[in-house]
């Protein structure tokens, strides 16, 4: 748990004009996590392993969305301005905005469904929840990997994906991407789960193929 926190705090002493150790405590807090649950697999519990991805993975993408107190990024400009277009009007049609973004109902409709309900603050949407969402893909990695490995092995497979500088520098910044690939990933669970009967298998299959669209 302390990860996170580590995280955010670093993200905004960096805001602030301070310096970057607690964010370099928390990489090296993540280094010695992942090197005692490797080494010491038999004496951690099995819901150590899915707890520690989220809170990894979590951390790695707040270090990332949380600096300045604006949006990072690129194309999450384009999709901010979607989702605000969709917010004023009060709902979504093709015919709001000329741009190819406005056609993405994960930037427009449900960044407008979040913030009706929650009253978040639109920026920290873009720049907290929906990173927060896309933070499970790692668990849902692993969850896939130990239907053939190990612990540890499978550990380390969702913690390759997390590791990759695409994820922590990229995916805060393309949210679209992020919550398609949430649905790509419950599309290879309904492929390979050993959970999940033929039925249920297809009706995962289909419905996260049509959320994935």
């Amino acid at each position: 748990c302390v990860v996170p926190i580590l995280a955010v705090i670093g993200a905004l002493q960096l805001n602030n004009g301070g310096s970057n150790n607690v964010t370099l405590a928390m990489l090296l807090l993540i280094t010695v996590l992942v090197t005692v649950f490797v080494i010491f697999e038999k004496k951690i519990p099995n819901s150590a392993y899915p707890f520690s991805l989220l809170a990894i993975s979590l951390s790695l993408l707040l270090m990332y969305s949380l600096r300045s107190n604006l949006l990072v990024g690129w194309d999450i400009q384009q999709e901010f301005r979607v989702f605000m277009v969709t917010k004023s009007i009060g709902l979504w049609a093709m015919s709001n905005s000329t741009s190819t973004y406005n056609a993405m109902l994960s930037i427009t409709l449900l960044p407008t469904v979040i913030s009706t309900l929650t009253r978040i603050p639109d920026l920290y949407i873009y720049k907290l929840v929906i990173p927060s969402l896309f933070s499970v893909i790692p668990v849902l990695g692993y969850i896939i990997a130990r239907q053939y490995f190990n612990r540890a092995y499978s550990f380390l497979a969702a913690f390759f994906f997390v590791s990759q500088a695409q994820f922590m520098s990229q995916m805060p910044a393309l949210n679209r991407q992020a919550i398609a690939f949430m649905f790509f990933a419950l599309i290879l669970i309904s492929v390979l789960s050993k959970s999940f009967n033929r039925t249920q298998k297809h009706i995962i299959f289909f419905a996260a193929s049509v959320l994935l669209i």
